[in-house]
């Protein structure tokens, strides 16, 4: 009988012992996963300001093209004109 309960006590703190590892791993997991979302949304910030900064680079470009082409066009109307 009473190995029988020596057993037992041994059996219930090994189990004691995996569930505080399964915690521990748990607790490591969500950690990792934490960081991994916070990763994320710094990659995707960074991809939007790179977008952002490439489409208001290409707009600026844009707009230098089409002042230099209206001012040939003024000039040319000004010669016209006189």
């Amino acid at each position: 009988m009473t190995v029988w309960i020596l057993l037992r006590a041994l059996i219930q703190l090994e189990a004691e012992r995996i569930i505080r590892r399964m915690s521990e791993a748990l607790q490591y997991l969500l950690g990792a996963g934490i960081v991994g979302v916070l990763v994320t949304q710094f990659v995707t910030s960074v991809r939007r300001w790179r977008a952002r900064r490439r489409e208001r680079d290409g707009l600026l470009r844009l707009l230098y093209t089409e002042i230099v082409q209206n001012g040939d066009i003024i000039d040319y109307v000004i010669s016209l004109v006189e």
